[in-house]
């Protein structure tokens, strides 16, 4: 699975790299994992035929022109491969995806299958996540579900290309009496089970070792070889939605870029006016990694990491 650097949602125009992506099994399906696209593709790569309808992998002719993507679970959903996706540094309007007969957008999304080492991009159906329902259920299929972390496969909107759960066993989890993720039935999203007690903005190297429902953004390293992320930054993702993806005590909630389209939490209780070796944004990392930055007047100063 390809997931869009955080850097490139700034939509400033600035050089952004390429996460360390966080799709191990133990993440189980919170990310995507066990996505597998067919090989097939459309011949002329037209942007024609059914998308967004529920098919069943492996079955065929269920989606007229298109194809049965696998989501993973036994769940497919019709998509068309070869769009163009969105450009977040360009102004211009490069997604080629074209609107259901309902109305309802669909967005170009790269997926990397597996095997692969290049990403396919299908036009999937866009979504807007609800901490009061899945709101993938009255768009297209009760069988997908709207979760945050699929933005990061495109940069700019939420779509509907995982599959929802009814219970934990349907998260991945591999041991039933210790699972590695829980379902939030209300949502139909899988959410990591965590480590108790572990705060936003906590070193890590996979989800699991963060906290309930975090995400673990992995060290990595640029195109020049310079180190992103020392250490990893444990966070939640879609955190302006609220609900499950509330922020936790400890942490704020920050807005990136124009378009408002991405959110995510990040450690508060540091100061912007100390020196940077002791103002409490992970001051055992190396100068420059993680800076504590003053947001609104009246909000907490939060701790970002200074390459995103």
């Amino acid at each position: 699975m390809r997931l869009i650097p955080i850097a490139a949602l700034l939509l400033a125009g600035c050089t952004s790299s390429q996460p360390a992506a966080d799709t191990g099994s133990r993440d189980g399906r919170y990310l995507g994992d066990g996505i597998q696209p067919p090989d097939a593709g459309l011949g002329d790569g037209g942007i024609k035929g059914t998308i967004g309808a529920p098919c069943t992998p492996g079955k065929g002719g269920e989606c007229g022109g298109s194809e049965c993507l696998d989501v993973g679970g036994g769940v497919g959903v019709c998509s068309v491969r070869g769009c163009v996706p969105e450009d977040l540094k360009t102004a211009a309007t490069e997604d080629n995806c074209p609107a259901l007969p309902s109305g309802v957008r669909t967005v170009c999304t790269s997926l990397t299958p597996k095997g692969s080492t290049s990403a396919a991009s299908y036009c999937l159906p866009k979504c807007t996540p609800s901490a009061s329902k899945n709101a993938c259920a009255g768009l297209v299929d009760a069988k997908l579900t709207c979760d945050p972390i699929s933005l990061l496969q495109n940069g700019w909107s939420e779509v509907c290309m995982l599959p929802a759960c009814t219970g934990d066993a349907e998260c991945g989890n591999r041991n039933p009496l210790n699972p590695d993720s829980k379902c939030d039935p209300t949502t139909g999203t899988c959410r990591v089970r965590g480590v108790d007690g572990v705060k936003v903005g906590s070193r890590c190297k996979t989800s699991t070792e963060c906290g309930p429902g975090q995400f673990c953004y992995a060290e990595h390293k640029d195109a020049s070889g310079k180190t992103i992320a020392e250490g990893g930054y444990c966070t939640v993702i879609g955190c302006s939605y609220g609900g499950p993806w509330s922020c936790p005590t400890g942490s704020a909630c920050v807005v990136l870029g124009s378009a408002k389209a991405f959110s995510y939490c990040l450690a508060t209780g540091c100061s912007d006016t100390a020196p940077a070796a002791s103002d409490g944004c992970r001051d055992e990392a190396a100068p420059e990694q993680y800076k504590c930055v003053p947001q609104a007047k009246g909000s907490p100063s939060v701790c970002v990491p200074t390459l995103w």
